[in-house]
């Protein structure tokens, strides 16, 4: 049945797109590199590899080994491609994942040299929201087609598509990727005959009345159901994402939330309502499995792509309580959508409340709505309002908080009044404001009309812009400075939550972080304190000549450029070593067993430290952060071996057998 349905879908991907074809890797030569494809490894030491299964030929990653995850970051890049004569490029995959763990993220670059670290070269570009992903992390199923991911927008003769993994030492998913290509693309024609079809290739159209180009035909489908009506007619959804659910017009079957099951069934349009009827062959496949809401905007919730899925929106204000028929409206700041009384009907919502509200969206009598269940699915918001639509008194904190994956800000192209501390000024004037402490309360102000100084408090009217994912705020007046000499505190992280949208604009410090990379290229060097790395830029001050494998204490403002976070010390006064960890007696050390005949080393300290082990050529092999007590070290990336191990200032001999 896989290979039938993996069969049954490519047909459909060919009917999507005419004979010119610009990228096609399938793996059946069993091969990661033909074609010019590479893999980067920027943390860790896993990597992508070709794998079969059942008769499919794909490519493979996971960071599970040994009966141990282990923190992972590595890329997989396409060859060079030449889109320059392209019209309309689509690009299509296959994904399979299992285990809990972190998502693939899709990128597209059109300056990538094709062989460097793709965080330090070339931009890159998040478009993972674009595409369908398999999201059922608890078992092994069938492939999910990406859809057809539209490329126009990176049309060139040097085009790269790259997919991130990420794993740490707590948790990774395995991904399986499958048929990648990239073509020009067309309208699909309808199928002739009965066949096996996605939900997702039932629902998408191009056409701009939204009916489906299986309108009138019988398909076999299946997906687990999302709600159910009181007439037992109910919702259905597989996968994730637009065009991921429809509704299915039958009371014959008696259906849970959770149920996953397969049919027979012909695709109707009922006023501009997709939906499948006439149901036979009608299938209950298991129970209770996980049903997802897709997070999107309340613009989106309005739309076709939306049309019978789950979704859930956030952060919206009602505006109007009672808009007739038992229905009232919600906006997030991006659109209206109304709130149906259709599967439940909630008692009296209250307008400017900000909900959260969980649904299906349907459609009935010329627009979209959205269908709470239950009232569990209708909830009092803790995000903040959405964006005002004039001038307004805004803090720092509400306009960096963002649920996007996208890391925008829900007032991106607003006007605000704001204000808040100068935590650091740029030699071009340019400068950062901080308002309290934690996550989400700093930010960067694009203007070079005021002279500041750190310390000063401000307070100013601006927009709201992403600059290449960056929030800043632009276009300043009326900025008036209340007072100077302000205290200006950092806050204290590790390196790893440096690198989060969380702190993007803010003052951190960083302790006892040991660097190990001196020249990260760009004038950035590279430090990490157990948590991950984080590279230290040079922007507001370069500091001269760090010394690998020696701890540091940095301060210095997040800032976000080139698709990756970086540290900013202000000056001399922000880089200190820290002598806690390297530059100290050894009080208590060992290590055992040596020689190691297993992947695990236990070392014990008193005190937090660092440890190297090098080959005998003199190449630092693996590095660890050690916390006081028995610190278990996995080596099983380690191959067998006479090595020097790094402590302090001694060094020990270490073999592996």
């Amino acid at each position: 049945m896989k290979k039938f349905i993996l069969l049954s879908n490519l047909i459909l991907i060919n009917f999507y797109f005419n004979a010119q074809q610009y990228l096609n890797k399938d793996f059946n030569d069993l091969s990661l590199t033909s074609g010019g494809w590479t893999t980067q490894i920027i943390t860790g030491t896993t990597d992508w590899f070709a794998s079969s299964f059942s008769g499919d030929d794909f490519v493979k990653i996971s960071n599970y080994n040994n009966n141990q995850n282990s923190s992972a970051n590595t890329w997989l890049i396409s060859n060079s491609v030449d889109l320059s004569s392209a019209s309309t490029p689509f690009l299509s995959f296959e994904t399979i994942m299992n285990f809990p763990g972190d998502a693939l993220v899709l990128h597209i670059s059109t300056d990538y040299d094709g062989t460097s670290n793709p965080n330090s070269q070339g931009t890159w570009t998040d478009i993972t929201s674009l595409a369908t992903w398999d999201v059922d992390n608890t078992a092994w199923g069938s492939w999910t087609p990406s859809g057809g991911v539209d490329l126009t927008s990176y049309i060139s003769g040097t085009t790269y598509i790259a997919f991130e993994y990420l794993g740490s030492n707590t948790d990774g998913s395995t991904w399986e990727i499958d048929n990648i290509q990239i073509n020009e693309g067309t309208s699909p024609p309808p199928p002739t005959a009965l066949d096996t079809v996605s939900i997702y290739d039932i629902q998408y159209t191009t056409n701009s009345n939204g009916n489906s180009i299986y309108d009138g035909l019988e398909v076999y489908t299946g997906g687990i159901v999302t709600a159910v009506r009181s007439d037992s007619r109910f919702y259905l959804s597989s996968g994730s994402g637009p065009w991921s659910g429809i509704y299915v017009f039958s009371d014959l079957h008696t259906v849970n939330i959770g149920d996953s099951i397969s049919f027979k069934g012909e695709v109707v349009e009922f006023f501009d309502l997709t939906e499948i009827k006439n149901v036979t062959n009608f299938q209950n496949i298991s129970s209770s499995n996980s049903v997802v809401a897709n997070i999107c905007s309340s613009a989106s919730a309005n739309s076709e792509a939306f049309e019978g899925c789950l979704v859930k929106v956030l952060g919206a204000v009602c505006n109007d309580p009672n808009a007739g028929f038992g229905e009232w409206v919600i906006n997030d700041g991006s659109g209206d959508i109304n709130v149906d009384d259709l599967l439940y009907d909630y008692p009296n919502p209250n307008l400017n409340t900000v909900y959260d509200v969980v649904g299906v969206i349907d459609f009935n009598f010329g627009n979209f709505k959205l269908l709470p269940r239950n009232a569990s699915d209708i909830n009092i918001s803790n995000q903040p309002p959405p964006p005002p639509t004039g001038l307004d008194t805004v803090s720092i904190y509400n306009i960096q908080y963002t649920p996007n994956s996208n890391g925008a800000s829900n007032y991106d192209g607003s006007q605000v009044y704001t204000g808040g501390i100068v935590t650091a000024v740029r030699s071009d004037s340019t400068f950062y404001l901080s308002s309290g402490s934690g996550p989400w309360s700093g930010i960067y102000v694009f203007s070079d009309l005021f002279n500041l100084n750190v310390g000063d408090s401000v307070t100013l009217n601006a927009e709201v812009v992403e600059y290449f994912e960056l929030t800043e705020l632009k276009n300043i007046t009326n900025l008036q400075v209340i007072t100077s000499g302000n205290l200006t505190n950092a806050n204290s992280c590790n390196t790893a939550a440096v690198s989060t949208e969380e702190f993007e604009g803010c003052l951190v410090k960083v302790s006892n972080a040991i660097c190990n990379n001196t020249n990260a290229g760009f004038g950035e060097w590279v430090i990490n304190d157990g948590s991950g790395d984080i590279n230290v830029d040079d922007l507001l001050f370069d500091y001269p000549n760090p010394t690998l494998n020696t701890a540091y204490n940095v301060t210095g403002i997040v800032d976000f450029s080139f698709s990756e976070f970086k540290l900013l010390p202000r000056s001399s006064s922000d880089v200190s070593q820290a002598v806690s960890v390297n530059e100290n007696s050894i009080t208590n050390f060992d290590f055992y067993p040596n020689p190691l005949n297993s992947d695990n080393l236990n070392v014990e300290v008193d005190k937090n430290s660092s440890i190297i082990f090098y080959d005998y050529s003199g190449k630092i092999i693996r590095s660890f952060y050690l916390k006081p007590g028995i610190n278990n070290l996995n080596l099983s990336d380690i191959s067998n071996g006479l090595y020097l191990i790094k402590y302090g200032s001694e060094t020990y001999m270490f073999s592996k057998i």
